[in-house]
């Protein structure tokens, strides 16, 4: 068929639209195919239209706020037990064991995993179980799930409360392993800890535990939620890729490039 049209007409509450097309026939020796699609967006709004056309026709359809109007929220916002990261008055300090593996991981790449800063203590002077390390650059955005949805939780702060316990004391890292997590409901939480102010002062992210090997340099996103039963919320999207866009933004990542890390060319989400 030749010349198929279709009229979309948008309310003022649509952020969006998709088209589908589904290609099927009774002749199994011929491959349906699209040669072309053409999309004509016209902006009939009874009003002056003040800049370019496709400048405002995009404004409208971006649901994706800019940083400064990011409510990401803190770590003791959604009530996080800081005392979980630091060594209490009967603990003894553990000392860092390394494997000759990686040992040699870290002899090879010596030159990647470089560090602009490593705070070992808090303000009140006890020892990080876990010290916080800044990398020299983000590279690359790494977007997990948390293979959990936690369903039975009754907010997204019981949820990050709980995946914060999991991986300071049952894995015993002392801190929650990503940056940054976004619920279903659109929320976007701090994990790490300094993760939030590194974003706001331009700083690289802290080194999480999100992608063996390639922890520095990147930045760890998690979607709460389990990808392989149940799909992202349209609100979780949304938040996920306007953070996404100001860890692009902040740290110049250039998305036409792949990036170089541990001898490999990544893609850089």
């Amino acid at each position: 068929q030749e010349g198929i049209s279709y009229f979309l007409y948008p309310t003022k509450l649509s952020s969006a639209y998709q088209y589908k097309l589904i290609l099927k026939t009774e002749d199994l020796s011929i491959t349906p195919k699209v040669d072309s699609i053409a999309v004509s967006a016209i902006d009939a709004r009874d009003k002056e239209i003040e800049g370019g056309f496709f400048e405002n026709m995009f404004s409208d359809l971006n649901p994706y706020p800019d940083f400064d109007y990011l409510d990401i929220i803190d770590r003791a916002s959604w009530g996080a037990d800081e005392s979980l990261m630091v060594y209490g008055d009967d603990e003894e300090i553990a000392e860092e064991e390394t494997s000759s593996d990686e040992q040699d991981f870290e002899d090879e790449y010596a030159d990647e995993l470089k560090t602009s800063k490593i705070i070992t203590q808090d303000d009140d002077g006890n020892t990080y179980k876990w010290p916080i390390a800044y990398p020299e650059s983000i590279q690359m955005i790494i977007v997990h799930h948390t293979a959990a949805g936690y369903e039975d939780l009754d907010s997204c702060s019981a949820a990050v409360n709980a995946i914060y316990y999991y991986h300071a004391v049952s894995r015993g890292w002392g801190d929650i392993g990503y940056n940054f997590l976004v619920c279903q409901n659109g929320d976007i939480l701090e994990g790490r800890k300094g993760s939030l102010d590194a974003l706001i002062n331009n700083e690289p992210l802290p080194v999480g535990a999100h992608a063996s090997g390639f922890n520095n340099g990147s930045a760890g996103i998690a979607m709460i939620l389990n990808a392989e039963d149940s799909d992202p919320t349209l609100e979780a999207l949304q938040s996920l890729m306007s953070l996404n866009q100001t860890v692009i933004d902040k740290y110049n990542i250039d998305l036409d490039t792949e990036a170089q890390m541990r001898g490999k060319s990544l893609e850089r989400i």
